[in-house]
């Protein structure tokens, strides 16, 4: 079905607007009329970019500007944790609240909210590190994104994110100093 998509918008929609376009230019009696067939040629075509890329942009543009307010690391408390809980590669595990077990002293908290669903996807997900003995937040971590918003085919959607996880330092390193 992608693939029928795929062909419309990328063939059959902007053959139509140039076609119909110069349909319109070729039989346009004067210049006034001529001039006005390229204009609505020139805006029908904009207008199909701006579906293309243009709310696409807009949308990371309104990204970036969430991100801003609250996206990003935030440690409320420094905490340190033996090393029984750093794995051989030297990362901290910590489990979820679902996983975790009534003796794990530290658990995740997932919140997702969706500011938009369809296409594109645009989302909130805030990860907290909750101590369990007294239910205090010890920080969290809070990514904005959009997955989806380009055109159908038989490739992967793209998305965007803020702040990009690749950028950001690792979450538990923040929060946790290892220690025995």
């Amino acid at each position: 079905m992608s693939l029928i998509f795929m062909f419309f918008y990328w063939v059959v929609f902007p053959v139509a607007i140039i076609t119909g376009a110069w349909w319109l230019f070729s039989k346009s009696p004067n210049k006034l009329l001529k001039a006005g067939s390229v204009l609505i040629g020139l805006l029908l075509f904009s207008g199909y970019l701006w579906l293309l890329v243009g709310q696409k942009w807009l949308i990371d543009q309104k990204i970036i500007a969430l991100c801003k307010e609250d996206g990003g690391i935030e440690v409320y408390e420094k905490t340190l944790i033996p090393k029984k809980y750093v794995d051989r590669h030297g990362r901290i595990k910590i489990p979820d609240r679902a996983n975790a077990k009534p003796y794990d002293p530290y658990f995740y908290e997932t919140k997702k909210y969706y500011y938009r669903k369809g296409n594109p996807v645009v989302s909130r997900r805030e990860y907290r590190i909750v101590r369990r003995e007294d239910n205090k937040i010890l920080g969290r971590l809070v990514i904005y994104g959009r997955g989806g918003g380009g055109l159908p085919g038989p490739w992967h959607e793209s998305s965007f994110t803020c702040p990009k996880q690749s950028e950001l330092p690792n979450f538990e390193s923040q929060v946790f100093i290892v220690g025995d």
